[in-house]
Protein backbone atom coordinates (compact mmCIF):
# COMPACT_ATOMS: atom_id res chain seq x y z
CA UNK A 1 0.00 0.00 0.00
CA UNK A 2 1.19 3.40 -1.09
CA UNK A 3 1.38 6.05 1.65
CA UNK A 4 -0.97 8.01 -0.34
CA UNK A 5 -3.41 5.07 0.06
CA UNK A 6 -2.56 4.95 3.80
CA UNK A 7 -2.93 8.57 4.47
CA UNK A 8 -6.21 8.48 3.24
CA UNK A 9 -7.47 5.51 5.15
CA UNK A 10 -10.05 6.10 7.91
CA UNK A 11 -8.08 6.74 11.27
CA UNK A 12 -4.80 6.83 9.76
CA UNK A 13 -2.37 9.29 11.87
CA UNK A 14 0.79 9.36 9.85
CA UNK A 15 2.84 6.55 12.41
CA UNK A 16 5.60 4.47 10.86
CA UNK A 17 7.19 1.75 12.89
CA UNK A 18 10.97 1.74 12.64
CA UNK A 19 12.44 -0.85 15.06
CA UNK A 20 14.51 1.14 18.08
CA UNK A 21 12.74 4.66 17.59
CA UNK A 22 10.06 5.88 19.73
CA UNK A 23 6.53 6.13 17.68
CA UNK A 24 5.92 9.61 18.46
CA UNK A 25 9.35 10.44 16.70
CA UNK A 26 8.17 9.14 13.46
CA UNK A 27 4.25 10.31 13.25
CA UNK A 28 4.89 12.60 10.70
CA UNK A 29 7.17 10.60 8.60
CA UNK A 30 4.39 8.92 6.63
CA UNK A 31 2.17 11.63 5.68
CA UNK A 32 5.26 13.49 4.85
CA UNK A 33 4.86 12.76 0.48
CA UNK A 34 1.53 13.99 0.91
CA UNK A 35 2.01 17.49 2.96
CA UNK A 36 5.11 17.82 0.92
CA UNK A 37 3.31 17.56 -2.52
CA UNK A 38 -0.10 19.08 -1.04
CA UNK A 39 1.89 21.87 0.28
CA UNK A 40 1.90 25.15 -1.74
CA UNK A 41 5.76 26.90 -2.62
CA UNK A 42 6.75 30.37 -1.66
CA UNK A 43 5.96 33.36 -4.57
CA UNK A 44 9.35 34.04 -6.35
CA UNK A 45 8.90 37.59 -5.21
CA UNK A 46 9.46 36.40 -1.70
CA UNK A 47 12.60 34.11 -2.79
CA UNK A 48 13.81 36.95 -4.32
CA UNK A 49 13.44 39.29 -1.52
CA UNK A 50 14.92 37.14 1.21
CA UNK A 51 18.09 36.32 -1.40
CA UNK A 52 18.50 40.19 -1.00
CA UNK A 53 17.63 40.87 2.54
CA UNK A 54 19.69 38.44 3.64
CA UNK A 55 22.66 39.03 1.13
CA UNK A 56 22.32 35.15 -0.07
CA UNK A 57 25.15 34.18 -2.73
CA UNK A 58 27.44 31.20 -3.53
CA UNK A 59 29.74 31.55 -0.93
CA UNK A 60 26.99 32.18 1.85
CA UNK A 61 25.46 28.97 4.12
CA UNK A 62 22.06 27.92 5.07
CA UNK A 63 20.84 26.30 7.88
CA UNK A 64 17.57 24.26 7.79
CA UNK A 65 16.42 23.46 10.67
CA UNK A 66 13.97 21.16 9.44
CA UNK A 67 11.09 22.48 10.55
CA UNK A 68 9.14 22.09 7.75
CA UNK A 69 9.04 20.50 4.06
CA UNK A 70 12.16 22.24 3.04
CA UNK A 71 10.74 24.45 -0.04
CA UNK A 72 12.08 27.16 1.25
CA UNK A 73 15.00 26.30 2.04
CA UNK A 74 15.27 24.68 -1.98
CA UNK A 75 14.31 27.83 -3.03
CA UNK A 76 16.87 29.96 -1.05
CA UNK A 77 19.86 27.57 -2.60
CA UNK A 78 18.75 27.89 -6.10
CA UNK A 79 18.34 31.28 -5.90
Amino acid sequence: MTVLARALEPGYDGAVKIAGVHEKATAFEGAARVYEQARPGYPPEVVRWLTEALALGPERRILDLAAGTGKLTRDLVAS
